[in-house]
């Protein structure tokens, strides 16, 4: 056979094998890669451009969130067009300078030509010299690739050498309907993949965990992730944690709505707060919001089901701490501060059930409570009583007419939209209504209301009553 290596028959035999076996992985490869659609248009446009928008092109994303299935479409991108692929794959000992040149071999030639790096964070020891030596001295008609997890430095952002040169991709979860698409190809039975598209967040690890669980026989019907793929995930989201002080950090972010410095010096000590803040703002799964650090869902999930499930002590005492952090807020805190203390109280509530009414969490503690205004009298009455504002019956008359003497304390949320799950089960201010919540916990009354519209003298502008749960 013509291109075989020289040697026995078992040799060759083994080759063949070889190849065979890669090129079917390749093939399953092309057709379980899903979306990511602007981000081929991108890359090839640049293949397809004489004069490439941008000399290199950083892809950053959380563990995986499939980079490296992206640099394998990059890759076959290139060489559809007959653009030579280098690629440099990740190296968990790291790499040296003589390593990382050994690796790119020799640069024959002013020809245009793909260099991919996977693995970048490994490389991080070697970012100043990558930034200002290495890369300056490839030809200027290739196009190079770094993927890794955090996103690309100050240095980076800031260098004139590469101002116009240099392009920032972030890689995220995919969309439902791509999560969808995904686990199709899978094979994966169609009853199950909206439930596995909800609990995955999208992630594309995860969804790949479930689809291989499935089929290898395993019976998931619903519900939450299984311990053996909450772990896997967490050892990819994050990969290892200095000390037990950033281990606790790192849990209180999965409880807590925000991670703040003041939080942590609360739970951990004045010692280590500042570094444990720091080592979380670091981590590609965290997301830096206007009032603190945030964990991507899927990573706040993973966090908080492994914690529950590996330590339920433990869970407990951090819930306490994070809880307390929150409680003492409420009490301490200027009236303009304190809704923000009971959005925090009331999110770490989130993952018991049973405690809360449904709430609408991608939403929730963007609303604030401010004192109904005459003019949504009207709406009010329509929602307490269960009609619509064009409803205009006799009998839905008399319900409207019925629930405005009833109703005479009201608040109204701002922005002015609905907020599904506003209602907490825990005691009502207003008439003391009480059902179980988390044993030796107190819930403070600001969190709470109850269905029931309670009859007061108070004019319709005034707030201290409670309002209907709209979801």
């Amino acid at each position: 056979m013509r291109g075989l290596p020289h040697g026995n028959g078992a040799c060759d035999h083994g080759w063949v094998t070889k190849r065979i076996l890669a090129g079917q992985r390749a093939a399953r490869r092309r057709r379980l890669f899903t979306g990511r659609s602007s981000h081929l248009e991108l890359f090839r446009g640049a293949l397809a451009d004489d004069l490439a928008p941008f000399a290199v092109l950083q892809v950053y994303g959380p563990g995986g969130v499939g980079k490296t299935a992206l640099l394998d479409a990059y890759a076959d991108l290139a060489e559809q067009t007959a653009v030579p692929v280098r690629r440099i794959p990740p190296n968990d000992g790291g790499v040296s300078r003589e390593a990382f040149l050994a690796a790119l071999g020799s640069v024959p030639g002013t020809g245009r030509e793909v260099l991919l790096v996977d693995g970048y964070e490994r490389l991080l020891p070697l970012d100043g010299w990558l930034r200002t030596e290495a890369l300056p001295g490839v030809p200027d008609s290739w196009i190079t690739v770094l993927a890794g997890r955090p996103e690309p430095s100050v240095e980076w952002r800031t260098d004139p050498v590469w101002q116009g040169l240099r392009r920032d991709v972030a890689l995220r979860n995919l969309s439902p309907r791509e999560s969808a698409e995904f686990l199709a190809a899978c094979g994966l039975d169609p009853g199950l993949r909206s439930w596995a598209a909800d609990v995955t967040h999208g992630h594309p690890l995860a969804l790949a965990l479930v689809a291989d669980l499935l089929d290898q026989g395993a019976a998931l019907t619903g519900g939450a992730l299984p311990p053996d793929v909450v772990s896997a995930l967490l050892s990819r989201l994050v990969e290892a944690t200095p000390d037990a002080a950033h281990r606790r950090a790192l849990e209180v972010s999965a409880l807590s709505r925000v991670t703040t410095e003041p939080l942590l010096r609360d739970v951990l000590g004045a010692d280590g707060a500042g570094e444990a803040f720091a080592w979380l703002r670091g981590l590609s799964c965290m997301e830096a919001e206007p009032d603190g650090l945030r964990p991507h869902d899927l990573a706040r999930d993973v966090i908080d089901a492994e914690l529950r499930w590996r330590d339920p002590e433990t869970y407990a005492e951090v819930f306490r701490a994070v809880s307390g952090n929150a409680r003492r807020r409420l009490a301490q805190s200027p009236a303009g501060d304190r809704q923000r203390a009971a959005h925090d109280f009331k999110y770490i509530y989130k993952n018991l059930s049973g405690v809360l009414t449904p709430v609408d969490w991608d939403t929730w503690g963007q609303h604030r409570p401010e004192p109904a205004r005459p003019a949504d009298g009207a709406q009010i009455v329509d929602i307490a009583a269960g009609v619509g504002p064009q409803t205009a019956s006799a009998a839905c008359t008399r319900r409207r007419r019925r629930t405005q003497r009833r109703c005479r304390a009201w608040s109204t949320r701002s922005p002015s939209r609905t907020c599904r799950g506003t209602s907490s089960r825990c005691p009502c201010p207003a008439c003391g209504t009480t059902t179980s919540t988390m044993p030796g916990i107190r819930v403070p009354p600001v969190l709470t209301s109850c269905s029931t519209a309670h009859p007061s003298a108070a004019s319709p502008t005034t707030s201290g009553g409670c309002r209907p749960a709209t979801g």
